[in-house]
């Protein structure tokens, strides 16, 4: 790692879970710099018995070693884990481009680094999407994708893990920014997810990879989601959803916002709703909406002819352009139950159809 002395030791120092920003800064300007605090607490100084708690002054002193120090920069090669710092101009001054009120002297990073310098939109929304939200954000992030846009999201249940996961499977680009570190991935069951984003894509976190998640994480991490995106996308969102922290960021940020609106029935989308109240002009209804306000070109579709049946006409007729459910294409078609099941899985093997959660049909 091409890292600076001064930047090493704030490394090191920044790797004790027990020492906060305000508490490594008081060391730095006691002693003047970082490899002096290393010094000191080497040499025990009582400053650090002062400051700290007796268990954590120990830790430090134990800490304050070269080949602790020598470990610590192993453990990070052999994880993978990369750390952008202001040694790595060309990264870290895009960064800081993108992101300016964005307070970080360092990032610790999985993946193609190179995704800082594409154009990306941050697609965030609730953890808790109903069926509409799951469809829309299917759809805004794989076409989004297919065009080349970078996408970038929390990582997070619901809206995030869908956006990064179309944004893979349309072989797009994904970044996810963590609410903690990469040894403690949140939710545990995206840990697969966030492995591949590492080999297809970037994992981004201000903190250590041993760093456990907190509830107070993700609404400051928010604030590197929207950084660092060309514009905000939120395709559903209730009142007290964290995507209004992001949001918030974004007008802060001077960033484009895209709002995707829905029905004032739907509770997961009276915090969108709600925006749009006010913010009109953030209204988006399609992919295309976005890309060409981002000016990107959307990618050409290949229309895939498919044969359907007379029975399967009947079907589409019954689903029409809503959400319909298994026993009400049952009544409109009155075919028999077994060769209606038939029937629909046929059509959802070819993509005539989709299936969604509860048995229900949609085009």
């Amino acid at each position: 790692m091409n890292l600076t002395v001064e930047e090493k030791f704030f490394v090191w120092l920044n790797n004790f879970p027990f020492l906060t920003p305000a508490k490594i800064k008081e060391f730095k300007e006691k002693f003047g710099s970082y490899e002096n605090v290393f010094l000191s607490a080497g040499e025990r100084n009582e400053f650090f018995a002062e400051k700290l708690e007796k268990d954590e002054a120990n830790k430090l002193f134990f800490g304050a070693t070269d080949e602790f120090v020598k470990n610590l920069f192993l453990n990070f090669e052999k994880q993978k884990v990369g750390i952008l710092t202001k040694s790595n101009r060309e990264y870290y001054e895009i960064f800081k481009q993108k992101a300016p009120l964005c307070d970080i002297d360092i990032l610790y990073y999985k993946g193609d680094l190179s995704l800082l310098k594409t154009k990306s939109i941050a697609i965030v929304g609730t953890r808790r999407p109903d069926v509409y939200g799951k469809r829309v954000t299917e759809e805004f992030a794989s076409e989004i994708a297919s065009a080349g846009v970078t996408i970038i999201s929390g990582l997070a249940a619901g809206v995030d893990g869908i956006a990064h996961e179309k944004a893979l499977e349309v072989a797009g680009k994904t970044i996810a920014v963590l609410g903690g570190g990469f040894n403690h991935i949140y939710p545990p069951f995206h840990a697969a997810l966030a492995e591949r984003i590492a080999k297809e894509g970037l994992l981004l976190s201000e903190y250590p990879p041993q760093t456990l998640p907190s509830a107070f994480h993700f609404p400051i991490r928010n604030r590197i989601i929207a950084g660092l995106a060309d514009a905000v996308l939120i395709t559903q969102a209730g009142q007290k959803s964290g995507s209004m922290h992001t949001k918030n960021y974004a007008v802060d940020f001077g960033k484009d916002l895209f709002i995707v609106p829905a029905d004032i029935t739907r509770e997961a989308s009276k915090g969108t709703n709600e925006i749009l109240s006010v913010m009109p002009h953030a209204l988006v209804t399609s992919p295309v909406d976005v890309l060409e306000k981002m000016n990107v070109k959307p990618k050409e579709k290949t229309e895939r002819v498919v044969q359907i049946s007379m029975e399967e006409q009947l079907i589409l007729d019954a689903v029409g352009g809503d959400e319909v459910h298994f026993s009400e294409i049952l009544s409109k078609t009155k075919m028999d139950s077994k060769n209606l099941s038939s029937l629909l899985t046929r059509m959802k093997v070819s993509g005539i159809i989709k299936q969604l959660p509860g048995n229900y049909f949609s085009k």
